[in-house]
């Protein structure tokens, strides 16, 4: 309806604001301002209600003494909704409205409680454009009988519904039964027009106590109430819908509740609407209608699925800026691929920092969540479930260890290995109470935590973040010497490390580097921890990364590729005499060990067991980095890795970066993600196999060489 509003110099419509951003004039303005207000005050009317308020807030007040028992004893007579009532009189044609007997009427069919706040549907049609309003309105008026559909111009709040005033009119049951009767399909009026009213000229009656109506109106210019138009003044909802001038109408007055004049908008409106069929108009309701309203206003707005840059640009407009991500929005993934919202197809080679392993949306395990779903999702550790102890039992014998405490995320797997180790530390070692020190290599990355960071080397991860948590102390990575320095302080509890370093650049450590770190930590009575969160589970070759040089940790965390990628569940993996130290009460997580996650995590874990996908890992791996080394040297000065978590170093040049390359990829379809700078981390999913490898080796061949 782009017709009935100026358009702005952009060409463009302001919706939501009730105003144009084009040319407008004070008449404009009034017009729509009071229409907004009409209909805001007559909504509470036309809604049943028990208890109606006026403008200030109070309840209204009903006649006193034998006008109120009359008004009591009074039973509604039933109404076809949608006709006005209206008898003939001696006194002439009066004009029709909502009733107390109305109101009351419809209280009786539904007695159901809405809205009634006149201030509260006034804010809420405010927003509206005028055009939605119109036909909003449009349709109240026909609804409720409120006239033919010139009364949609000339404000339903008008049509003797002041604010905080009971309706002042009522028909008569004869009246009633006649316009029954015309609704059912009442002959032609005398211009050979149809029309859904009474066969002779309707009026209403004033009921005692009450000041009579004033007369009638001209183009929506109203004295106290408008003229209500019989059958020889046109058709209800057909013909010009125009009027003649009343010689009775006052000049200058206008509507008391609102100015709704007519114009050449409300003209072209009104004309569209007079196609309508009468019936269809007069079965929709109050809801329906401003549901229409809200509908039509919603689909001028945003139309059609949302485009990437319209993503970007919401996330940035309210989300938190802690992250930086490739400019793709992705909108479906199925194992090695992924989609975005304009439906371009991409590699994934960054498998969310290794969290689907199994690949996207792998079917097992989305039955499992589905399946589990259905059944029970969350109790809490206050009850027992019937599936956290099948998922420890099924974990703990696949690893090898005693016992399991879920968790949810990485970073709280490595949290409660903290707590674990001090613990051990003061009960089973002997360190002086609160005198525990726990080691970390450089280059570490388990999280966001302040227990994280503070044994971070990373500046963007711990600076401004202080103070940090005592107790952390940070050695070289790859460093048997300096390990075995710090391991001379007998405060220390345990040392944490990743078998591969996976945010610092994919950095494999010296063969017998693990071995080292074993012997080393059992010589010393301290606990090895292994950070397993991005490289266990089959991502390198082996269930664990450890595995390649066949030591067993003290203390495993698990996490990532645990669900999947469908769900958050980590895991802290070690035995009775370093699990038992903390008691209940003492740890622990709402969502840790929930039905859902443990289903997932056992589906997880049997989808890498049971198409072997370590192995397929180990092979494509090999496979990956072969073609990957035949890169220019120029441009890639390192590739290193193992199984399929691998990384390609960037020289950095003022031509390009790491960065920059991520974004040719991406536009030639394959996704990967720079780390600290220079380096791409390239970690497709498991389940990729030969010809994948060979066709994304030449996207990433094709890219560099475009540089």
């Amino acid at each position: 309806m782009n017709q009935d509003r100026p358009e702005s110099p952009g060409g463009e419509e302001q919706w939501g604001t009730g105003i144009t951003s084009g040319p407008t004039s004070p008449r404009r303005d009034a017009e729509e301002q009071g229409f907004v207000t009409g209909l805001g005050n007559c909504i509470p009317y036309i809604l049943p209600s028990s208890k109606r308020l006026t403008p200030g807030g109070k309840r209204q007040r009903g006649p006193r003494g034998a006008s109120a028992a009359r008004t009591r004893r009074r039973r509604p007579v039933p109404r076809r909704v949608g006709v006005a009532e209206a008898e003939p009189t001696a006194k002439g044609t009066q004009p029709s409205c909502v009733s107390q007997w109305t109101a009351r009427a419809s209280q009786g069919r539904s007695g159901s409680r809405f809205l009634r706040a006149r201030d509260v549907a006034t804010q809420l049609l405010r927003g509206l454009p005028v055009s939605v309003l119109l036909l909003a309105h449009f349709q109240v008026s026909a609804l409720w009988g409120l006239g033919p559909a010139r009364a949609a111009c000339s404000g339903v709040a008008s049509a003797g519904l002041a604010p905080g005033t009971r309706g002042a009119w009522r028909p008569d049951s004869a009246s009633a039964a006649r316009l029954h009767a015309g609704a059912r399909g009442a002959g032609p009026g005398p211009q050979g027009r149809a029309w859904a009213g009474a066969g002779t000229q309707p009026s209403i009656q004033a009921r005692s106590g009450h000041r009579a109506p004033g007369p009638g109106h001209e183009k929506g210019r109203l004295d106290a109430a408008p003229r209500v138009l019989g059958p020889g003044d046109g058709p209800l909802l057909g013909g010009s819908g125009r009027s003649g001038p009343s010689a009775s109408r006052v000049p200058g007055r206008r509507s008391i509740n609102g100015i709704c004049l007519r114009s050449r908008w409300t003209d072209m409106l009104l004309s569209k609407l007079a196609r309508l069929q009468p019936a269809a108009v007069l079965r929709r309701g109050v809801h329906s209608s401003v549901a229409s309203a809200v509908s039509v206003a919603a689909k001028k707005t945003v139309q059609g699925p949302p485009s990437s840059d319209y993503i970007f640009e919401r996330e940035s407009k309210y989300g938190a800026h802690n992250y930086h991500p490739l400019p793709v929005a992705l909108e479906k993934g199925k194992g090695i691929y992924v989609w975005d919202v304009e439906g371009r197809k991409y590699f994934d080679y960054l498998s969310a920092y290794s969290a689907v392993n199994q690949g996207h949306c792998h079917p097992k395990i989305v039955d499992a969540l589905k399946s589990q779903a259905d059944k029970l999702t969350l109790t809490s550790r206050a009850f027992y479930n019937n599936v956290l102890g099948e998922y420890e039992e099924y974990v703990t014998k696949l690893f090898n260890y005693h016992k399991v405490l879920p968790m949810n995320t990485g970073v709280e797997a490595g949290e409660t290995a903290c707590k674990l180790a001090r613990r051990w530390g003061y009960t089973v070692k002997g360190i002086p109470k609160y005198k525990a020190k726990i080691l970390f290599a450089a280059g570490n990355f388990w999280g966001r935590t302040l227990s994280a960071i503070s044994s971070s080397t990373d500046p963007t991860s711990y600076d401004g973040f202080g103070p940090f948590m005592p107790g952390f102390e940070i050695i070289p990575y790859n460093d048997l010497p300096a390990l075995e320095r710090a391991l001379q302080d007998p405060t220390v509890a345990a040392f944490m490390v990743e078998p591969i370093q996976g945010e610092a650049g994919v950095v494999v450590p010296d063969p017998g580097y693990l071995t080292g770190v074993r012997d080393l930590c059992t010589q010393h009575q301290v606990l090895f921890i292994a950070d397993e969160i991005q490289t266990g589970l089959a991502r390198t070759g082996r269930w664990l990364a450890v595995d390649h040089e066949d030591v067993r940790p003290d203390v495993v965390l698990l996490g990532k590729a645990l669900s999947g990628g469908l769900y958050p569940v980590s895991a802290v993996l070690c035995d009775d005499h370093v699990m038992l130290t903390i008691k209940p009460g003492e740890h622990g997580s709402t969502y840790g060990g929930n039905p859902l996650g443990c289903r997932v995590a056992i589906s997880a874990l049997e989808v890498l067991e049971e198409e072997n996908l370590a192995e397929n890992a180990d092979k494509m791996g090999t496979l990956l980095r072969h073609e990957l080394m035949k890169l220019p040297s120029d441009v890639v000065t390192a590739v290193r890795g193992k199984g399929l978590l691998n990384a390609i170093v960037i020289k950095e040049t003022k031509d390009y970066d790491a960065w920059k390359v991520c974004l040719r990829l991406r536009d030639n379809g394959l996704l990967a993600k720079p780390t600290h700078g220079d380096i791409i981390r390239l970690a497709p999913p498991l389940v990729i196999k030969e010809d994948e490898i060979r066709e994304s080796v030449e996207i990433i061949h094709k890219t560099i060489l475009s540089f």
